[in-house]
């Protein structure tokens, strides 16, 4: 049942891996928006944002049906269909995000080799096997599983910060961060934790006096999508401030995790760096210039 939680683990600060990415996401955030070029999925229509909150919304009730859904075949213990399900999520997103990384900078450096798109599906599947090894059939130490976790983030989160049009990536990870709320205390991420530690005791766990810290791979995601999002649809300094925030929030959120024991990784962080990100735009458009 350890597959279930796709978390981040280590016995002292999240706040070093966590620095990384959001320094990795910023690096390949100024390198996408260097050209006037966007992939999406949704279009805005003839709705504009109104279609774009409708989207935002769809994806949010999806991504929380799914948790209720994995709790649900959970209690009846059909814990092989949650596998072959979290094994092909999993496999298929890093493929199709690995392809979308390639595609675009084929478009932008090397002027549609085919041959570029075929690497990144190749790395793609090497990092998804790799994945499923790892996280979902439990081979490996943590330290090969959390460089895993990294690495899948900045995969689909940065991806993620450029294909989804403003009022759906807005609209989406507002919802998802209060919902994260419930979720760690009394939902879906907090029934899983209650499984996984009925079902068996980590390593970490067994060392008295060691608390291990633990941070979901959909907070890491978010976080490297913000930061993307805010230097692709805004400028540099916009994304800077938005891992400030982010980063402001990690610390906040970690106090509270080691006096709970559990705290939600997405509401403090997220909330945090788009109220930078506002105050910026806003000295931006009618103060300063930058």
């Amino acid at each position: 049942m350890n597959f279930l939680s796709l978390t981040y683990r280590v016995e002292k600060t999240i706040f070093i891996p966590i620095t990384t990415i959001l320094i990795i996401s910023g690096l390949i955030g100024w390198l996408y928006s260097q050209i006037n070029y966007t992939v999406t999925f949704f279009t805005e229509g003839e709705g504009g944002y109104g279609t774009q909150t409708l989207e935002g919304l769809f994806l949010a009730l999806m991504a929380i049906l799914g948790g209720f859904a994995i709790v649900f075949i959970m209690r009846k213990k059909l814990i092989k269909i949650i596998q072959v399900f979290y094994s092909l999520g999993i496999f298929f997103s890093i493929v199709v995000f690995s392809w979308l990384h390639s595609y675009f900078l084929n478009n932008m450096f090397f002027e549609e080799y085919l041959v570029v798109e075929i690497i990144g599906i190749l790395l793609g599947i090497i990092v998804a096997a790799t994945a499923l090894i790892t996280i979902v059939f439990g081979k490996g130490n943590q330290i090969v599983k959390n460089v895993i976790i990294l690495l899948v983030s900045i995969i689909i989160g940065t991806m993620m910060g450029v294909i989804l049009p403003m009022g759906t990536f807005l609209t989406l990870i507002i919802i998802i961060s209060l919902f994260d709320i419930y979720s760690v205390f009394k939902g879906p991420i907090s029934s899983i934790f209650k499984q996984e530690e009925k079902s068996s005791l980590s390593k970490h766990s067994k060392k008295i006096g060691i608390f291990e810290m633990r941070i979901g791979i959909g907070d890491l995601i978010f976080y490297s999508a913000l930061v993307v999002f805010s230097v692709t649809y805004f400028n540099s300094i916009l994304g800077f401030a938005a891992g400030i925030g982010i980063l402001t929030g990690v610390k906040i959120t970690e106090h509270f995790l080691l006096k709970f024991q559990k705290f939600p990784g997405l509401p403090i962080p997220i909330f945090l760096a788009l109220f930078l990100v506002l105050i910026g735009w806003i000295l931006n458009k009618f103060v300063l210039s930058f």
